[in-house]
Formats: C-alpha cells, structure tokens, sequence
C-alpha cells in the first residue's frame, strides 16, 4: 500500500526500500511503459520511457528496457502523452462546498493529485480542528494530497471577533504534520505594515512561527499597485500574491521578487502581457485557482481548465505543465514529493491523448489509476463527519 500521510520517520523507511528498487534488488509493483514524458525540471519530453513503482512512488525513471529489476505487472499506454500530476498552489477547497473526499472525486480526473488548501473560512470556524479536517480524508486512503496553510486572516482585522489563531497555535500545526506547507495568504497589509494597528502583533508572530519551522508565508496583495506598497510587501517576506489583476500588476510584482499565482479570470490578459515584455524565466510564475465551485469544475475543468488557458494565451505546452507542476511544488518547498515524475516523488500522472490541447484520457495518482476521462474510479473513503 502506498504511504499516505508524510511523516519524517516514514519518509526514512520507505526511500531506504525504494533504493533496493531503484537498483533491482527489490521488485517493482508496476513497471509503467510509456510513449513520452514531460521532465518538468528541463522541460523536455523523454521519449520510450519506463518507470517502476513501489508503494505508491517512483522507484525509477529510464529509457524503455532500462530498468535492472523484474516488477509483479507491466503495464503499456501507447499513444497517450506523461505528465507530472497537477498541484494547486493555492486554492480554497471550501470553496467548492464539498468535503475534502469528495474534493478528491471531482478533480482528480481533471488532473489535480495534490492542492495546497489556504484554509481561511474553516479556521474561522473550528480553528483547532483544521488539521484533523484537512488531512482525515488522506489519512482514509484518499489519493489526493492536501497540504494545509492554516489561516492567517482569523479573525479577519483587528476589529472582528471570534476565533483566534497566533504564532503558538502556528508553530502547533507546523509541528504536528509534514503536510503544512505554511501561512495562508496574509491579506491584513495596514496590519503587517503599521505598527499601531492592533493585529499587528498577531501577525507577525504568525509569519515568525512560520519561518522558524522553514515554510511558505503566502501572501494576499489586493489593490497594492504602486511601487513603494509592493516592494514593501516584498521586503517583509511575504512570499507571494495571487491577487494581480493586470500584466503591468503581475510584471511589477514578479521584479519586486514575488511569486506571481495567477488565476483564470484575467489569465490570459496577463500571460500575453508577460511574453510581450520578454519574460524569459517563467520560474517564478504558477497557475493558481483560489476559488472555484463544484458546479464550475463540472462544467469547465479544475487547474487543467487553467493549463489549457496558458496554451492558449501562448505558452507553450511545457511551460504551461511547469506552472503547474515543478513551478508551485517548489515555491512551497514540496519537490521531495510532488511537481515531478522523478525517483521518490508520488507516482502521480496525467495521460494525454492530445498534449497540444491538454485533453486528458486518465489520471493515476499513488501509483494506480484513479480515472478513466473525467469519471473518477478511484477510492471513495467514508468519512462519519460530526
């Protein structure tokens, strides 16, 4: 069985038994064979490729006829295109109105394996639950990867009462799972910025407990514009924005160091805008959903939606996969596990039957397929919610 929940000790147990796979000393679970793969960390497609898995990771990546070891099936997918499983790099799965195992059910065969869940309305609620609710369903057997962000905006400012969440209760998370990632998007900039505003101590213990534990401070820069706010918002650390709704906004922002997320709604105004001012480097660049309801993803797609507006707004192919691949895995410093087809990561794929399009025929995730198009045949764990 795949390991679900990552934990340091058993990260050390199950790479010391993919070493014994890798060299053919230990048999595989499955030897994949497929036509190409995207490598996301050059970009390039690997042609004839085999890749063994073991217990739900990558074990070896080769040429076809490569791999020293026997594996108990082989299985082939002629025709069809590789690449990495998509992640979201910040998204409100709150947002959807579902439960995380249902979450799981519906973009999973839209070619999400792992999303970053900013959790701002369910810390609000029941602040000392969000681990458990955030990770219950992948401690069930569901294949997909939440990775939590605890609430930053709980309360919202200094003047909404309610639940409350500070740098002790920050540092408890980040203890108690490997799966959080950081700080959900600190949006409270008068507060950060202005010493007299009463949340500012808050804050910033907030963003202090984050970093003693070597995580993501993600950031929420709505309407900071000008270049003084936006290079101060830069110089706190704050990481990152999703808010830009312009290229000038998200070229300004990326210059001023920020991670630049962007979203659907203006998505293709900025992408064209940035490859006409000559961006070379998209590294620093990522496809994000924030919000987006159940019946949306129905109808138009999960961050596969936004791949496929990337293309469009005319990124190539490989860039575009990188946005949402190795781009937000390794912003927030989750590449040992996800943004790759690589040894030790997931074994997390989405099989195209036209890349140019990014039409999806399956999904695997955990080293197993979890759809056929966009029906889900994967896990559906119960989870006996209060």
């Amino acid at each position: 069985p795949a390991t679900l929940e990552i934990t340091a000790a058993g990260e050390a147990a199950l790479r010391r038994e993919l070493i014994d796979v890798s060299l053919g000393r230990t048999p595989a679970d499955t030897l994949l064979r497929l036509d190409r793969l995207l490598d996301t960390h050059s970009g390039l497609w690997r042609p004839d490729v085999d890749l063994a898995i073991w217990r739900g990771r990558v074990a070896f990546v080769g040429p076809r006829g490569s791999y020293p070891g026997t594996a108990g099936q082989t299985i082939d997918r002629p025709g069809l295109s590789a690449v990495p499983g998509l992640g979201e790099v910040h998204k409100h799965i709150e947002s959807s109105h579902v439960t995380p195992e249902y979450e799981a059910a519906l973009v999973l065969p839209r070619g999400n394996t792992w999303t970053c869940e900013a959790s701002h309305e369910f810390s609000n609620v029941v602040p000392a639950r969000t681990l458990d609710f955030w990770l219950a369903a992948r401690r069930a057997g569901s294949p997909l990867k939440i990775f939590p962000l605890p609430g930053s905006a709980v309360p919202p400012t200094a003047w909404e009462h309610g639940a409350h969440l500070d740098g002790d209760d920050q540092s408890r998370f980040l203890a108690e799972s490997l799966m959080v990632a950081g700080l959900d998007e600190v949006m409270d900039w008068p507060a950060v910025r202005d010493a007299a505003n009463p949340a500012h101590p808050r804050l910033w213990s907030m963003i202090e407990a984050t970093w003693q534990a070597r995580a993501v401070v993600e950031g929420h820069a709505a309407g900071i514009r000008d270049l003084p706010n936006i290079n101060a918002f830069s110089a706190s650390g704050i990481a990152s924005d999703h808010e830009a709704w312009t290229a000038q906004e998200a070229f300004d922002k990326l210059q001023a160091g920020l991670f630049v997320e962007i979203r659907i709604h203006t998505g293709a105004e900025i992408i064209a805008g940035l490859l006409e001012r000559g961006l070379r480097d998209w590294s620093q660049v990522a496809l994000a959903t924030d919000d987006r309801p159940a019946a949306d993803v129905l109808d138009g797609g999960a961050t596969d939606r936004n791949v496929r507006m990337a293309i469009e707004a005319g990124l190539p192919v490989e860039t575009a996969v990188q946005l949402a691949t190795i781009n937000p895995a390794r912003h927030m410093r989750l590449t040992p596990w996800v943004g790759s087809v690589a040894p030790g990561r997931f074994a997390d794929l989405v099989l195209l039957s036209d890349a140019d399009r990014f039409r999806i025929a399956e999904v695997w995730a955990d080293g197993r397929q979890v759809s056929e198009g966009e029906r889900y045949i994967g896990p559906l764990p119960r989870i006996d919610w209060p």
